[in-house]
């Protein structure tokens, strides 16, 4: 051994002894930490146990960078949730983690050293969601989170980001899997490290849902009617070493205070009074990667967010409802257009609107088959369900739903398919495009009329032949169907002679019945 090689053996070994020290050194003040967390919920009667976990030795700074959601604005054109006034959810328990016998839940990940909490959190209830819509608990999408980290410009390790800022991400421009660009806890990732052929492996969703009601029973009404919940928690520093039992803030450092923390409300446990959370810490936190946190911590936060509506972004099936136009007072109807579709089996289609602008009246089916509906005008949604033992191809009207104008305004007509299958129950992808009603303002001195259902319109009420001359109602093709005859028995609504000269001069009398000199004679339209 050489004489320069002798003197840095004690260098070494030095350097050993001091690692060494400050490994135990750590130890020592986490287990410190443990017991004063321990004793903590000794004094305040707690039920949970603290340990040593996944993320109860990180520095005070790696603590508080996972906590990194940050509270924002509501996402654009959420739909807003209200439970319906005759809903009550029992007295029990629910977990989607065992629904029919099945867990509908993914994997249990890691964010690890980076403040990505706001992308867990959406990505857990999103992945989980396309299980529910799919109907198949084993699908299990794998969300690439970085992907939202490097490509949405919601945030970043260092400072957090914002919850509604993912799950916009994911509406407007879909997020492909894992393996398209695998997560590696670093947002100086660049986006177009991505896979070329994303988008032909992206999942997005339709629309994102807010509760107007932050009550305990109104979490426990979406968490069944809709499903597991992307929740911001407010937590204390007690939170790292939590390893089982049902949570409550005891203790917390002066240092670290609290944070916002993104998670995935999956359950709840009245018996317990508790709900269920996922978290992004690794099975080797809390219940293998679950915490249960005692009722009143999670509601008093008002963070909340839904997903719905999820398919894969690239879809060749589109269903659409029609923009129309109608006075205060009357009435539209307007159909469900369902195009480019492959055997199609079941179609649950729910029909959104502002029930204090217009209220369904009736819904009639289309050409494709029976439709059983269900109207709620007070929530402002009406629930379609067409199921058949065949299957249908091609495009067709799935229904025809009937609005009545109740005041002027604007209402939307927002479709969420909550089921879209083949007789296997496999998901069919699909695209949605939605409508606008606009009630314009009520017409005097005309009577009411409506276009008939079969697509005619009768001269016996000849408002909405007015006012479609006018500009003051749409009618679409279908309705033009009425053929002019010699003897004028009918009027064709394209090329009348008699609408020209009513077009040309108002004040005359657009049907001038021999019978009695009113505009009584109805049309046959067979």
């Amino acid at each position: 051994m050489t004489g320069k090689n002798t003197m840095k053996l004690p260098v070494i070994l030095a350097v050993m002894v001091l690692l060494s020290l400050f490994a135990v050194s750590q130890t020592l003040a986490e287990g410190n930490v443990v017991s004063e967390v321990q004793r903590a919920i000794g004094d305040a009667g707690a039920s949970w146990t603290a340990g040593e976990t996944s993320v109860s030795g990180y520095s005070l700074e790696d603590k508080l960078r996972l906590c990194g959601a940050k509270i924002g604005p509501l996402p654009a054109d959420a739909v807003i949730l209200t439970p319906p006034a005759d809903r009550k959810v029992p007295y029990g328990t629910f977990d989607w983690r065992n629904v029919s016998g099945e867990d509908w839940m993914t994997s249990v990940k890691e964010q690890g050293p980076c403040g990505s909490c706001w992308v867990f959190g959406a990505t857990g209830a999103f992945e989980a969601q396309i299980n529910i819509d799919s109907n198949d608990p084993g699908m299990d999408f794998d969300s690439s989170e970085q992907n939202i980290l490097s490509c949405s410009g919601g945030g970043d390790c260092e400072e957090g980001g914002w919850v509604n800022a993912t799950l916009e991400y994911i509406r407007d421009i879909g997020v492909p899997d894992e393996e398209c660009l695998r997560y590696r806890a670093n947002d100086s990732i660049p986006c177009n490290d991505t896979c070329s052929d994303w988008q032909d492996r992206a999942w997005t969703c339709e629309r994102i849902g807010v509760p107007v009601c932050h009550r305990t029973e109104c979490y426990k009404w979406i968490l069944e009617d809709y499903g597991p919940m992307v929740v911001v928690l407010n937590v204390t520093e007690d939170l790292f070493y939590y390893t089982g039992g049902i949570y409550e803030s005891v203790w917390s450092s002066d240092e670290f205070a609290e944070a916002d923390h993104g998670v995935v409300l999956v359950g709840y446990d009245d018996p317990n009074e508790c709900w269920i959370i996922k978290n992004s810490w690794s099975p080797f936190w809390g219940e293998n990667g679950y915490g249960r946190i005692r009722y009143g911590e999670l509601e008093k936060h008002e963070e909340v967010y839904v997903v719905i509506g999820t398919r894969p972004l690239h879809a060749d099936a589109t269903v659409a409802i029609e923009n129309a136009s109608v006075p205060e007072g009357f009435s539209v109807t307007v159909p469900i257009n369902i195009t480019e579709v492959t055997d199609l089996c079941t179609a649950n289609i729910w029909l959104h609107y502002n029930s204090s602008v217009a209220t369904v009246e009736n819904v009639v089916d289309g050409n494709m088959g029976h439709v059983t509906y269900h109207i709620e005008n007070d929530p402002g949604v009406t629930k379609m369900v067409w199921n058949t033992t065949d299957t249908e191809t091609g495009d067709f009207v799935f229904a025809y739903v009937t609005l009545k104008a109740v005041a002027e305004g604007t209402s939307p007509l927002d479709l969420e398919v909550r089921e879209f299958y083949d007789c296997d129950t496999v998901d069919i992808g699909h695209n949605i495009v939605n409508g606008t009603l606009e009630v314009t303002p009520s017409v005097s001195g005309l009577m009411e009329g409506d276009v008939n259902m079969d697509g005619c319109v009768s001269l016996k009420d000849s408002t909405a032949i007015k006012l479609h001359l006018v500009g003051r109602i749409d009618l679409n093709e279908s309705q033009h169907r009425c053929a002019d005859t010699l003897d004028d028995s009918e009027v064709n609504l394209k090329d009348s002679t008699f609408i020209r000269r009513w077009l040309v001069d108002p004040s005359m009398e657009l049907w001038q019945s021999p019978e009695d000199g009113g505009m009584e004679k109805p049309v046959v339209c067979e």
